[in-house]
């Protein structure tokens, strides 16, 4: 099936041929449905056909360029494209750039946000396909070649972009692959922005990078590949320390990232794990807890952290665990009715508040804990008799502004609180709410007030954290993965204190490669299929059934942060939290271990870990 208005019309001026265009992005949301395709048709002498299209829902990609008097550039008009498989075709509008330079043509940004990630759901599908995909990709670039004047730059970019995505691996990391192609993410154009913008930077990079070459002449690492800057070497390489700011994390960049330049310097990477201040996260935020403990030692503890071991032997004292109690209350008491005045909500607080505040990104999974509250709220519904855990759920938290996936999940959020919030079945049992304008002083009455902290990334993503470590200096309990310095919080107190879940980084990186892993797991788990098909069918979005379509796609087709197959270890480990919880003593005395045993995550030890290993500096006072 074609459409007669698909075409991509090429004019050249010369020999010096150079395009600049910008497709208009005219909706935020671009929706997929069944498969994708890439190719590209030759039509003549002086035009050709290119097409980046799949099957989605909405409007049709509508270009306009016009030519710029005095300038070598060409024009173009993308109507709606060529659609090689049946059914209703449309497409919103994406935005692609080139750019010109005057060295010759580069493309900086094939595909800007937000279609990115319909781009990676593209790829992800033709894995299906690969080698029929490989073949007609080779195929097109060599008709790019014949049909086009063969010293023209459009020609040599799309064949050698084109020939990029006939050889990529369709395997594990081919969409992150294929990701850094599109946006260049991370990098700077060596002569598309560096060269232009900052020619004598460039020009010490070079020598930079030539001097490291010499002095290592067995290295295959460069600051200079593929024509653009690689800012993660250039640091690494001018850097006297670099610091993995976790113990997972500096193993991670030690074993991958970095293998081969921390093999040439071996010395390079240092471990100084993040830290946070007590005189705010505990001092000043917490006024009733900070009082108790003042009463079971002394004040001195603010500036010597580690002395909340001297906690532990007061534990299995019931008066100190009652207060100890008091304190958790008044803070959730005083939470319940900020949220109240402010948002309208009314929060029990003898609920457990179950709260996840830190970046909108999928990496960070807020759309796997509201799933599986989705999840939770089917259940209740159906059993609403049965002994259930009354939970609050809150999230607060801030996407960047071009990323359209992290603000459909806090779209997501919003609409599942209003319909989970209104239902007279559950709404004993069950509230969510979604803070806004979270800052540095909502936090401050969250973090005091929570019983459950959120750390669900997938684990090889997070570099650190320092919200964990917050939350657990102020007794609540984390639920989390083996990812950044979960790690090293779970060490201190005690895996018995911590609720673990989820897969370990190789073992992330080894479902990756697992054929139609998110479809596997969603077979497997009745709860997952029900949430993604309430998601999926507008049971929240009413009034536009398909909001989250590609929310939903996402999940069934990539999910590259692996929600799915983590789904069903993260929803039996809430249950375990739930029992817990039940057992109020049980609960404090969980919290309080965690409250005695963080003191090793203040940012005093890690300043005099750089002082020591980084800085070689000593202190005035010391």
């Amino acid at each position: 099936m074609a459409c007669p208005h698909a075409q991509f019309t090429v004019r050249g001026h010369g020999k010096r041929t150079a395009i600049e265009h910008q497709l208009i992005l005219r909706t935020h949301h671009i929706h997929i449905q069944h498969r994708h395709s890439i190719f590209c048709t030759a039509l003549g002498h002086g035009r050709l056909t290119l097409g980046l299209f799949a099957h989605m829902k909405g409007r049709c990609i509508e270009v306009q360029q016009h030519l710029r008097p005095g300038r070598d550039c060409l024009g173009c008009r993308v109507g709606r494209p060529d659609i090689l498989t049946d059914g209703n075709a449309h497409a919103n509008t994406v935005q692609l750039k080139y750019q010109s330079i005057a060295t010759g043509l580069k493309i900086t940004h094939l595909v800007k946000h937000p279609i990115v990630w319909q781009l990676m759901l593209a790829i992800n599908r033709l894995k299906r396909a690969v080698t029929q995909q490989r073949r007609r990709v080779v195929k097109l670039a060599v008709l790019v070649q014949r049909q086009t004047d063969q010293n023209s730059n459009v020609a040599a970019v799309l064949a050698k972009l084109l020939q990029r995505i006939a050889n990529a691996d369709f395997q594990a990391g081919a969409q992150q692959q294929i990701f850094g192609w599109i946006t260049g993410q991370g990098q700077l154009g060596k002569q598309d922005q560096m060269g232009t913008l900052l020619p004598r930077h460039l020009k010490l990079i070079e020598r930079i990078d030539d001097l490291h070459a010499r002095r290592n002449p067995t290295r295959k690492t460069s600051i200079l590949e593929h024509d653009h800057v690689k800012m993660g070497e250039l640091s690494f390489i001018m850097a006297h320390r670099i610091n993995g700011v976790s113990a997972l994390h500096t193993d991670l960049m030690k074993e991958t990232v970095f293998e081969e330049l921390n093999r040439l310097h071996p010395d390079r990477i240092v471990n100084e794990t993040n830290g946070v201040t007590p005189r705010r996260w505990l001092l000043s935020c917490n006024p009733a807890l900070s009082s108790l403990i003042d009463d079971v030692i002394d004040n001195d503890w603010v500036g010597h952290l580690d002395r909340l071991t001297e906690i532990e032997p007061h534990i299995d004292d019931a008066s100190f665990l009652d207060r100890y109690a008091a304190a958790k209350k008044k803070n959730k008491v005083d939470l319940a009715n900020f949220v109240r005045d402010t948002e309208g909500i009314l929060l029990d607080p003898d609920a457990m508040y179950d709260i996840q505040i830190k970046r909108i990104h999928e990496y960070k999974r807020q759309h796997l804990n509201i799933i599986e509250t989705i999840a939770l709220w089917h259940e209740m519904r159906e059993n609403p008799n049965a002994d259930w855990t009354p939970r609050v759920k809150i999230f607060a938290g801030k996407a960047a502004p071009g990323y359209v996936f992290a603000k459909k999940i806090i779209h997501l959020i919003n609409d599942v609180a209003r319909t989970v919030n209104s239902d007279p079945v559950t709404s004993k049992l069950l509230k969510v709410a979604y803070l806004p304008n979270y800052n540095v002083t909502l936090a401050e009455r969250l973090i005091p007030a929570a019983d459950l902290s959120e750390q669900i990334s997938t684990a090889g993503k997070e570099a650190s954290g320092t919200g964990n470590m917050k939350f657990a200096l102020n007794g609540a309990l984390t639920i989390g993965t083996l990812d950044g310095a979960n790690v090293e919080i779970r060490e201190h107190v005690g895996a018995e204190n911590f609720f673990l879940f989820g897969m370990t980084a190789p073992e992330v990186v080894a479902r990756r490669s697992v054929a139609e892993h998110a479809k596997k797991a969603i077979d497997a788990s009745p709860h997952l299929a029900g949430a993604i098909a309430a998601i999926e069918s507008g049971a929240f979005s009413p009034g536009e059934p398909d909001r989250y379509a590609d929310v939903a796609d996402n999940l069934r087709w990539s999910d590259y942060f692996l929600v799915c197959s983590d789904f069903a270890a993260y929803y039996d480990k809430q249950r375990e939290v739930d029992r817990v919880y039940q057992d109020q003593k049980t609960w404090m005395r969980m919290a309080a271990y965690n409250t005695a045993r963080t003191g090793w995550f203040s940012s005093d030890r890690t300043i005099r870990g750089y002082m020591n290993d980084v800085w070689a500096a000593h202190s005035v006072t010391s």
